[in-house]
């Protein structure tokens, strides 16, 4: 929980037994539409840094920086297959996760009665 929330200085959303400060939720909801415009294999790094490739990868972490909760692993093994299909099937799972994420907490911010006060 944020001491702006905690001190009342700020607007703060209810979202998952958290509070999140009103700037933090118009980033989420920045980072979140800037989703769907990554290519898949964005989501996962495979120790080799290509400039502007992993940018999903980057939004993720901004996302789970600023609150949003999403899975980034799977319960299961993603594949059994080679190195690349474990990557794609890997980056495949955390794109859909993180808009499902996505899609949930705006349903939450657009809900006027997570924003108490």
């Amino acid at each position: 929980m944020s001491l702006k929330c905690l001190l009342g200085l700020v607007s703060c959303l209810n979202y998952m037994g958290d509070k999140i400060p009103d700037e933090a939720v118009y980033s989420i909801i920045y980072q979140c539409d800037r989703v769907t415009v990554q290519p898949t294999l964005s989501f996962v790094i495979d120790g080799k840094y290509r400039a502007g490739q992993q940018q999903g990868y980057i939004i993720l972490e901004q996302l789970e920086k600023s609150g949003l909760k999403f899975s980034w692993k799977p319960d299961k093994k993603v594949s059994n297959y080679d190195r690349a299909s474990q990557n794609y099937n890997l980056a495949t799972y955390r794109k859909r996760e993180v808009e499902r994420a996505c899609s949930k907490f705006l349903s939450v911010a657009n809900n006027k009665t997570n924003w108490p006060g």
